[in-house]
């Protein structure tokens, strides 16, 4: 094991922050702020929802009415849409805190990976019926490319960890 930089910062658990290391912190950073772009969003798809010009009948909850497209109808779209945005918004809020125990605590490397899988799974699937619909999601797109990203950096850092040694 080679031992690091001596002029490196020395990060939140005692241990030299390599390049590496500073990558993954602001990753998880960035992680969060999509997160709350992703709850920002599905407040405001359910907000579009409303303008939709659907209507419910009594106290059922059956709505009629409304811009369909191809056979859907849109309002129910943005509202699922607003759903999604709020599920992946919560599992990223996950994977950022998770994550973050996982690179300063020692915590386990499963439950990050686990929580950000299963938005990937969601993400999938949504992407998958929105675009057999004909039309197009930007959100799910983003969300997979950064769990993607998150996964290859983690696995950097766990590289990383086994070829240095980081102790101050």
């Amino acid at each position: 094991m080679e031992h690091v930089i001596e002029n490196a910062p020395i990060g939140d658990d005692g241990r030299y922050m390599t390049p590496t290391r500073v990558r993954m912190h602001r990753w998880f950073n960035i992680v969060m702020v999509l997160a709350v772009l992703c709850i920002a969003a599905a407040i405001g798809f359910t907000i579009a929802a409303y303008f939709q010009g659907q209507t419910f009948e009594d106290l059922e909850l059956i709505a009629s009415g409304g811009t369909v497209f191809n056979g859907t109808s849109v309002a129910s779209l943005m509202r699922i849409e607003a759903g999604y945005c709020f599920a992946g918004g919560i599992l990223l809020v996950v994977t950022h805190l998770l994550g973050f125990v996982w690179f300063y605590e020692g915590g386990r490397e499963l439950p990050p990976r686990v929580a950000s899988g299963i938005a990937g799974v969601i993400s999938i699937a949504w992407l998958a019926y929105v675009l057999n619909l004909g039309a197009f999601d930007v959100v799910s797109p983003i969300v997979l490319v950064a769990i993607a990203i998150t996964w290859y950096f983690m696995h950097t850092v766990k590289a990383e960890e086994a070829e240095y040694d980081l102790s101050v």
